[in-house]
């Protein structure tokens, strides 16, 4: 017997048409992992420390680790009470430095800025005169590249069962 519509007799629920299946539907578009609450930004989930060491080891394999090292190094760098250019000249020529054993990849142009100030406040140190501001932002514009890098490795990280086990360790529905 028809009733006139094209309407299915079956009450099941069209997974597009209803709102609260949402974070379902976009859980299932990025994977397994379902997200229920915001998720935090990428910088705040590498301050935990089970996060950093799973996406460390991701980037790790993906040749990328020294752009999440470096980042660590230059947050562990700002926090200093007391910041020195030689601590400066440590994270530069492990990172910065062309040819360094870790070198990230930055604009040439980045690079020798970064040299320069270092060079500068060098000799302002010397002379007895401390600005810790100033040294503790030498390093901006090589974070905000390296950002980029580190963002181009997380859209991918996001995939993988190691990103699924943190979601889930910290609390997300998987």
């Amino acid at each position: 017997m028809t009733t006139g519509n094209n309407r299915s007799r079956s009450n099941a629920v069209n997974w597009t048409s209803d709102p609260r299946l949402a974070p379902v539907q976009q859980g299932r578009s990025r994977g397994h992992v379902v997200t229920s609450r915001p998720m935090p930004s990428l910088e705040k989930l590498m301050e935990d420390g089970f996060f950093f060491a799973a996406f460390l080891s991701f980037a790790t394999q993906e040749f990328s680790g020294e752009n999440l090292e470096f980042w660590r190094d230059v947050q562990q760098f700002r926090k200093l009470g007391f910041p020195t250019v030689l601590n400066a000249r440590v994270i530069y020529s492990k990172y910065v430095a062309a040819g360094s054993q870790h070198e990230i990849n930055i604009r040439n142009a980045t690079r020798d800025d970064i040299k320069r100030k270092l060079g500068q406040l060098q000799g302002i140190y010397e002379s007895n005169f401390s600005d810790r501001h100033a040294l503790a932002g030498v390093f901006d514009d090589a974070m905000v590249e390296n950002m980029m890098t580190l963002s181009d490795t997380y859209s991918r990280f996001i995939f993988s069962d190691g990103y699924a086990r943190c979601m889930k360790q910290l609390g997300y529905t998987v």
